[in-house]
């Protein structure tokens, strides 16, 4: 790795996220992102869960006739969204799940349900897909499903995640239509990790490959074809190359206008730029354990529907939870 990153440059924050000392086992080779939308002005109150929680009651309050706030979500669909808000403080310096954090987690997430929309969403049901296969099964949505919504005013904000570069060209590009503007949080969602195993038969054929999967031919090619951003700088250094170009285009139904076609462009190199700035400052890993999200998921969602007491339900995560952690 010394050799490596000698040759190449990373997002250092992200490629040794799990570093102990002088060493690390694993590394990922790309990440996902969760990500605000909105107008500028409400950006600084999706900060946190909380505040999202104070934000989505508000705009609810100053916009009953809105089918949806943030997006249209189920109960399981809204924790997988939400987690990566909350996931590194729900656990104490000794790895013990901590029964305060975890009461506001379900707390501010049962505020967003109830404040979210006006009709209980029942159509996700055909697109569960987006949170039970594979490797997406850990990951909330994708933000593009939201852009849609704002356009055609039935939305009026978007968190999500950015798990794609054309996604993240859609995000940019539709900032003069929508006169929103977006915000990196503080948190990253490390993918496709890999580590060698020291009594491999093969460590320099495993050296090699990994290599490879990280050099920068690699990495700007998976930009394009795989989820995820690039842990090598410059696979979005290469997406200056194309900048301003590429024009995609998607449909939306606005009230005053009927159909329109939305054209988006390559996002510029301004924009490219801040965006390289805003994913070194990133500080914090959200690595979401499968058995402690189920243990959320199962009861958290009988809390939403009001089939158990938040009481009940904290109870029953933390002793599933902590009897798995115990093991």
């Amino acid at each position: 790795m010394a050799q490596l990153k000698e040759d190449e440059e990373f997002f250092v924050n992200i490629l040794e996220y799990s570093r102990v000392d002088d060493g690390w086992y694993t590394v990922p080779t790309y990440f996902i992102l969760p990500v605000s939308q909105g107008p500028p002005e409400l950006l600084q109150e999706m900060t946190t869960l909380s505040d999202l929680a104070n934000l989505v009651e508000t705009l609810r309050q100053e916009n009953r006739q809105v089918q949806s706030i943030i997006g249209y979500h189920t109960r399981e669909s809204l924790i997988r969204l939400l987690i990566h808000y909350s996931y590194h403080d729900l656990f104490n310096e000794e790895g013990v799940m901590c029964e305060e954090a975890l009461t506001d987690f379900l707390t501010n997430t049962r505020r967003i349900k109830e404040a979210n929309m006006v009709t209980e969403a029942t159509f996700l049901q055909c697109t569960s897909f987006w949170w039970d296969a594979g490797a997406l099964e850990l990951l909330e949505r994708d933000i593009i499903l939201g852009i849609p919504g704002g356009i055609e005013g039935n939305q009026i904000v978007n968190i999500g995640s950015l798990m794609r570069v054309w996604v993240f060209d859609t995000m940019v590009g539709t900032k003069e239509r929508l006169s929103w503007d977006y915000q990196v949080h503080d948190t990253f969602i490390p993918m496709g990790i890999l580590g060698i195993n020291r009594r491999s038969e093969h460590i320099e054929e495993s050296k090699e490959f990994l290599r490879f999967l990280l050099s920068s031919p690699t990495q700007a090619t998976a930009l394009v074809q795989l989820p995820g951003i690039p842990v090598n700088v410059a696979g979005l250094e290469a997406r200056k190359e194309v900048a301003g170009g590429g024009e995609g285009s998607f449909n939306a139904f606005c009230p005053e206008e009927g159909e329109v076609i939305i054209y988006v462009k390559n996002a510029s190199v301004e924009e490219i730029e801040r965006f390289i700035g805003e994913v070194r400052q990133l500080e914090r890993a959200s690595v979401v354990n499968r058995i402690v999200l189920g243990a959320i998921i199962e009861d958290g969602v009988l809390y939403l529907r009001g089939q158990q007491s938040l009481e009940e339900a904290v109870e029953g995560i933390l002793g599933r939870v902590n009897l798995f952690l115990a093991e």
